[in-house]
């Protein structure tokens, strides 16, 4: 995840990343225009287990280590005591 803004990131790939992006108009859809830093997802918590939003015959629930984010393909699961 990337919270810095574009002249904190020059001559890194991540400014290469965001500009190519932008050729691509990532930065009009509205998802994405809503935010300050089209780029930034802002603070995520880890996960403690994902669930997998594709399943067949079975259900699937991963326990992921505190370091792990996951796409639109899975949600995240925080247990309660």
């Amino acid at each position: 995840m990337c919270h810095k803004d574009k002249k904190d990131l020059r001559g890194t790939n991540a400014i290469k990343y965001i500009e190519w992006g932008e050729k691509q108009g990532f930065h009009k859809r509205p998802t994405c225009a809503s935010r300050q830093r089209w780029w930034d997802l802002g603070e995520w918590e880890f996960p403690d287990m994902i669930w997998s939003d594709a399943y067949n015959d079975r259900y699937a629930t991963f326990k992921v280590p505190k370091s792990h984010y996951a796409d639109k393909r899975f949600f995240y699961i925080y247990p309660h005591d």
